[in-house]
């Protein structure tokens, strides 16, 4: 293991450091998973939703499931879970921008 891709080592991990701390780069890749609905979807089917995947997030065996595979869950909001689409969407056209990559 050279380093982490990510913001740190997922729980019981073996001890690496990260890109960043190993390289100096500013440089994080994270996976993550998401629940998508149509446009307009009612606030409140969306809260439903929701709840369910953050029940579900904690259950033991789902935890075990994640984990097993080196994932770490960490349930967020609709809003949280925008926020960090919106994010990435602004970090990767840039990437793509700056390396002139172009979709066809």
């Amino acid at each position: 293991m050279l380093a982490y891709a990510g913001p740190g080592a997922p729980a019981g991990s073996p001890p690496a450091p990260t890109v960043r701390e190993a390289t100096g780069l500013d440089y994080e890749a994270t996976i993550w998973w998401g629940l998508f609905g149509p446009r307009g979807l009612p606030g409140d089917v969306t809260r439903t939703l929701n709840a369910a995947v953050r029940t579900a997030l904690v259950e033991p065996d789902v935890a075990r499931i994640y984990e097993s595979e080196g994932a770490t869950p960490s349930p967020s909001t609709p809003a949280e879970f925008g926020a960090t689409l919106r994010a990435d969407i602004a970090r990767f056209r840039e990437v793509a921008q700056a390396a002139n990559i172009r979709a066809e």
